[in-house]
């Protein structure tokens, strides 16, 4: 009687224990995950705050580069559209030139064209990346005829002196305007590119 007794308390004893041990090791492990859980919590969120700010710096990096693009392009168009109104002007005076190649004003008048095409052409190469191809084969074709035809008057006037081809003189009435009209359609165009840049609509 008396072992049965020892044995039911050491059993109750060793339950008791077992259950208090089970406890103690619960409430720790339950301490310590919900500690980790705050702080898989915290964590996260100063990575997706700190990701959320990388996404705004990088955002605001490319939207400053490419307002900075966008302006440096709006400024080359309106320069380039100065350059073509130059060659107008030019091809203008030239209108009241004579036909003598020797004669000081028609000479001086096309020196004076020769000039404004050679800006437009140094412009044009250092700049079209900015342009559309199909514009930069216009301003192009452009240069090359208005070159052959300064050629084409045989004052020795040759655009980064290398001759061009033997051309119709500029100065001849159906030359001028074919090179007039070339010019003013790129001026046009130049035009509603800069406004499209703008944001302006007709």
């Amino acid at each position: 009687m008396g072992f049965l007794q020892w044995a039911l308390s050491s059993v109750f004893v060793l339950g008791a224990v077992t259950w208090l041990c089970r406890s103690i090791f619960a409430h720790l492990l339950g301490r310590d995950l919900e500690r980790y859980k705050a702080d898989l919590t915290t964590t996260a969120a100063i990575e997706t705050e700190r990701l959320r700010s990388d996404l705004r710096r990088t955002a605001y990096e490319h939207e400053v580069t490419f307002e900075r693009l966008h302006a440096e392009r709006a400024e080359i168009v309106k320069t380039t559209h100065s350059l073509i109104v130059d060659v107008i002007f030019a091809l203008d005076y030239l209108s009241f030139a004579t036909a003598d190649e020797n004669n000081p004003t028609t000479k001086e008048r096309l020196e004076t064209a020769a000039r404004v095409t050679d800006a437009l052409h140094e412009y044009h190469t250092k700049n079209h990346i900015f342009l559309s191809l199909p514009l930069v084969g216009q301003i192009s074709a452009l240069i090359e005829q208005l070159q052959a035809a300064y050629v084409g008057m045989r004052v020795g006037i040759t655009t980064h002196g290398v001759p061009g081809p033997r051309a119709t003189p500029v100065n001849a009435p159906e030359t001028r305007k074919r090179l007039q009209e070339a010019a003013k359609q790129l001026r046009e165009i130049l035009e509603k590119e800069f406004r499209s840049i703008l944001g302006v609509t007709d």
